[in-house]
């Protein structure tokens, strides 16, 4: 008796272009997402970091007394 493969072969991508589809769609999903986050961020008037004003001073020297 013939050993049957697990995949018919009716079923398996023939093309190297087939079996890229898969990780193409998910890489431009993702792309997709990270540009719609960034001009979201982008057009938002809010700031994700507020930083207290002593903080940004913290490294600084004072000339006067």
């Amino acid at each position: 008796m013939p050993m049957q493969s697990v995949r018919p072969e009716s079923d398996a991508p023939h093309s190297p272009a087939d079996r890229l589809k898969p990780m193409l769609y998910a890489s431009a999903l993702v792309l997709g997402g990270a540009v719609a986050t960034y001009a979201w961020l982008e057009a938002s008037d809010t700031d994700l970091i507020v930083l207290p004003e002593e903080s940004l001073n913290a490294g600084t020297r004072s000339l006067t007394p």
